[in-house]
């Protein structure tokens, strides 16, 4: 007897030693301290890349299948998986069994970046999920927004002549997928984090969330502002937490947005950036730049939050997956035109809306934080010559009544 309850001490112990080393580590996040915007992304992106790879499907080592069923391991049956989408419960040994078992669903669709199954991006675990299959082939790339009521419909399939109702919509002529409000909150997450994750280093894609996504091609994602209020609504869970735990386990990074929610709004939110292809033609809007400064002259302060933005980033071929023209909308009267972007040596500044020009300024900021260019005061149209600036990454900062913004600018 006296065993016996040793034993099961022993085992308590054991559990709630796991629970204190679970979550994310000491220290984890500490380089985000007291930043937003570009500045934070850049800093998560640092903490979050260069994460271990597996192999999307391997008989002779561990793959994705394998750890799905640990990260989306049903709590009350060990055998089983949930699935996404859904919430069903499934045994997850069987994988994809012919068709007769579930599949994976990569939540940032392949064809939006145009991404395939190889070890990385095609087989990051934070963007993949158990799901049906009938379920995989509807979601397909659709982007994720609310749907709208008056026409779309729950998605339903059928498994053994049992009608299953997924509590998922799906919009065909907004090409949207909504999840379940279960899910909903996970999906905006696990985009934060992909939008976070692949900002276009070393060969990777640049991934973007955006508002409107185009029909077809770019690496867009969205609708940003429902995903940021999908976050709000529907916070982290223990199941979303032990995933990200499991995944940390594998592939050695973590989701920041599950651990730090507030992150996101930290990151999108203010201004709204309007991205165009190579005609010159708007596809796209997301949110992007946000205030870093209340000075309207350079400071020391500016000069870290842009050293950080650039950290250890690397040019590129971007022009695949950048916007040649960036438009931001400060405020409902103020637009800021930013072209092109890449640029090879010039780029041009606009400015509508300002009547007053007397506080405003700007300056560009290099890899480590030195001040290449400035202009103590600005004007409507300016050319910004970058011909003799060495190839990489800037931040040029704005400086408007009092109120600095950023953009992330690529010279090739």
């Amino acid at each position: 007897m006296r065993l016996k309850t040793i034993t099961i001490l022993f085992i308590l112990v054991l559990c709630s030693l796991g629970n204190i080393l679970a979550g994310e580590p000491d220290g984890y996040y500490s380089s985000t301290k007291d930043l937003s915007g570009e500045a934070l992304k850049a800093a998560l992106n640092d903490i979050i890349k260069g994460h271990k790879k597996y192999t999307y499907t391997s008989s002779a080592t561990k793959d994705t299948w394998d750890i799905l069923k640990e990260t989306d391991i049903d709590p009350n049956n060990g055998d089983n998986v949930i699935l996404f989408y859904s919430g069903r419960s499934v045994n997850g040994a069987q994988e994809y069994n012919s068709a007769k078992g579930w599949s994976r669903d990569h939540v940032w669709p392949q064809s939006r970046g145009d991404f395939n199954t190889n070890r990385g991006i095609g087989t990051d675990l934070h963007n993949l999920k158990p799901v049906s299959i009938p379920v995989n082939s509807a979601k397909n790339d659709r982007w994720m927004d609310v749907a709208n009521p008056g026409n779309s419909y729950v998605f339903t399939y059928t498994v053994n002549n049992v009608t299953i109702s997924t509590g998922s919509k799906i919009c065909q002529s907004q090409d949207v997928w909504e999840p379940r409000d279960e899910d909903k909150g996970d999906v905006a997450r696990i985009l934060f984090y992909m939008a976070t994750r692949y900002e276009g280093e070393n060969g990777e894609l640049d991934l973007e969330l955006v508002k409107n996504v185009p029909a077809s091609g770019g690496a867009y994602m969205g609708n940003i502002y429902t995903l940021l209020e999908w976050n709000r609504e529907d916070p982290p869970d223990d199941f979303e937490r032990h995933r990200n735990d499991v995944i940390y386990s594998y592939q050695k990074n973590r989701n920041p947005f599950i651990d730090h929610p507030e992150f996101a709004n930290l990151i999108w939110k203010r201004t709204i950036k309007f991205a165009y292809d190579d005609s010159g033609n708007r596809i796209s809007r997301t949110l992007g730049t946000i205030i870093v400064s209340t000075s309207t002259t350079a400071s020391a302060e500016t000069s870290v939050s842009a050293k950080a933005a650039i950290a250890s980033t690397s040019t590129t071929d971007s022009t695949k997956t950048q916007p040649r023209v960036m438009e931001t909308a400060i405020n409902e009267e103020v637009i800021v035109k930013i072209y092109p972007n890449p640029t090879k040596g010039k780029i041009q500044l606009d400015v509508v809306g300002i009547t007053n020009w007397e506080n405003s300024a700007y300056q560009i900021y290099d890899s480590n934080g030195i001040v290449i260019r400035q202009a103590s005061s600005v004007s409507a149209t300016q050319q910004i010559d970058l011909l003799d600036a060495s190839n990489g990454i800037y931040i040029l900062c704005l400086s408007i009544d009092g109120k600095q913004y950023q953009w992330k600018i690529i010279k090739q």
